[in-house]
C-alpha cells in the first residue's frame, strides 16, 4: 500500500466488511492454548455479529470445533496427498534442487576455492525412489524435512524423526547447546504459552548465556542495574541465545516484544525430547492443546 493511502486504510477495510466483500482468513487457531482460544472465539463471535455478510476461514483442532461450531462454521477435512501428489511433488524438489542448491552449495564449498573437483552427487532418482517407500502416514512438512535431508545429505537416519532433527540442526546457532533449545522449548510448553516474552524465556535459559549477552530490544525494554543500556555496552556485548536463534530463524519475533519458534511441530520435537529426562505427568496434567499433543507425540518417539 503507498505511503499516501495509509491514512485512508481503514476506513476502506471497515468499507468492504460492511459492504460483505471481506475474506476474513485466520490462520493459527488450532495452535492456541484453551485460554487463548476462548479469547479468539469470542473475538470471532463479535466480528460475525458486527459484519454478518462477511466470509471467515479458520484452521481448526476437533478440540475447538464446540466452539466453532456455535457460531456456524461448517467443517471441512484436508485431504492427505495422494501417491501422486507425493511423487510430483518429490519430482519438482529434486529438479529445482539439482539446477539451483546444488551448484550453489558446491560454488561456496571450501573445496571449490580450493581448486578440488566436486563432489558425486547422489542420482535424484535413487532419492526419489527410497522417499516414495511408505511415506503415506507423513504429513506435508515432515516429507519436505524428509526430502531436504536426503538431498542435502546431513540426515542422520531415515526416520521423519531424524529429518526434523536434520532441520534444527541447520537452523540452530552453531554455538548454542541444544539443551538450551529443549528447555525453551519445555519451559513453553510447561507454561502452556506458545507465545512469550523474551524476559521470562531469558531466566529459563540463563544458563547457556554468554557473560554480558544482550537481547533484541534489550535497550528499550531490559534495564541494566536501573538503567537502559547504552549503546556502546550494546556493541560490546554479545549477542544472546533468543537473538541468535531469532536470527537464525528458530525463533520469530512478534509485535508487543513476543517471540514463538518458527512452527510448532519444532518447539513439540524439542520439548518432546527434553521430556525424556522430565516428569511426562506435568504435560498429562494440561489442558487439551495442540502443544501438549505434540510433546507427547514426540516423547514416544524418543523413546
Amino acid at each position: 500500500v503507498p505511503v499516501r493511502d495509509l491514512p485512508r486504510l481503514p476506513d476502506f477495510i471497515q468499507r468492504i466488511f460492511r459492504e460483505g466483500r471481506a475474506l476474513f482468513l485466520l490462520d493459527g487457531l488450532d495452535e492456541l492454548p484453551p485460554g487463548d482460544l476462548k479469547a479468539a472465539l469470542a473475538y470471532l463471535d463479535q466480528l460475525k455479529q458486527s459484519y454478518p455478510a462477511t466470509r471467515f476461514v479458520t484452521t481448526a483442532c476437533p478440540d475447538c470445533l464446540d466452539g466453532l461450531a456455535g457460531l456456524n462454521f461448517a467443517p471441512f477435512t484436508l485431504a492427505a496427498w495422494s501417491s501422486k501428489q507425493r511423487s510430483e511433488f518429490l519430482d519438482k524438489w529434486s529438479k529445482l534442487w539439482t539446477r539451483y542448491l546444488a551448484v550453489e552449495a558446491w560454488v561456496q564449498s571450501p573445496a571449490y576455492f580450493a581448486g578440488q573437483s566436486g563432489p558425486e552427487q547422489v542420482d535424484p532418482l535413487l532419492l526419489n525412489q527410497w522417499l516414495n517407500v511408505d511415506k503415506g502416514n507423513l504429513t506435508p512438512l515432515e516429507l519436505t524435512l524428509q526430502a531436504w535431508a536426503a538431498f542435502a545429505g546431513d540426515v542422520r537416519g531415515p526416520r521423519p524423526l531424524d529429518a526434523i532433527q536434520a532441520h534444527i540442526r541447520r537452523l540452530s546457532p552453531a554455538d548454542t547447546p541444544a539443551e538450551a533449545l529443549e528447555l525453551l522449548a519445555l519451559q513453553i510448553n510447561l507454561a502452556v504459552k506458545p507465545v512469550f516474552d523474551p524476559r521470562q524465556a531469558r531466566e529459563w535459559i540463563k544458563s547457556f548465556e554468554p557473560p554480558e549477552a544482550y537481547e533484541a530490544g534489550d535497550e528499550e525494554s531490559e534495564p541494566r542495574k536501573g538503567r537502559k543500556a547504552s549503546k556502546a555496552e550494546m556493541a560490546a556485548a554479545k549477542p544472546g541465545v533468543l537473538a541468535k536463534m531469532a536470527a537464525s530463524g528458530m525463533l520469530t519475533q512478534h509485535r508487543n516484544n513476543q517471540m514463538r519458534f518458527t512452527h510448532p511441530l519444532f518447539a513439540g520435537y524439542l520439548a518432546g525430547k527434553a521430556l525424556v529426562n522430565y516428569r511426562a505427568e506435568a504435560v498429562l496434567d494440561q489442558p487439551e492443546w495442540s502443544g501438549k499433543y505434540l510433546a507427547l507425540r514426540y516423547l514416544a518417539a524418543h523413546r
